[in-house]
């Protein structure tokens, strides 16, 4: 019985901290800011957010430079210090893969189809493809 109580108090204290981590994700930018298909200003655009908006901290990248984050129906990236509240320990760390990343978010994109040409992002010598034309889908 004892054994039970004790399980059943540190069931209730993992999900009281978890409770607590998921509330903790959850932010609103410092101002107007991009968030970005990627950790990078390089990578486009996906939309605007305002100091209005409130998001879902998804993770950062190690350093917390840079966030991956839910907005509405978008998702994607923007830089750590335009987020309020984001600290070590309250969001996780997180890696970024072009290709998987972009399968899963962004297939209906005009710029999807240049995904090939952005999967060496992070390699020395690597540089961003030019803009898609509007026009072109």
């Amino acid at each position: 019985m004892k054994t039970l109580l004790h399980t059943a108090a540190a069931t209730c204290l993992i999900l009281v901290g978890a409770a607590a981590a998921a509330q903790a994700t959850v932010t609103k930018p410092w101002q107007d800011t991009n968030m970005h298909a990627g950790p990078d200003n390089a990578f486009p655009v996906v939309t605007r957010v305002t100091r209005h908006d409130t998001v879902q901290v998804q993770g950062c990248i190690e350093g917390f430079a840079w966030c991956d984050i839910v907005a509405g129906r978008r998702r994607g990236w923007v830089r750590g210090d335009a987020l309020r509240n984001v600290l070590p320990g309250r969001v996780p760390v997180v890696t970024f893969s072009v290709e998987p990343y972009w399968d899963a978010h962004y297939r209906d994109r005009r710029w999807f189809a240049d995904k090939s040409a952005w999967l060496g992002w992070g390699t020395p010598g690597w540089t961003p493809p030019p803009p898609r034309p509007r026009g072109r889908s």
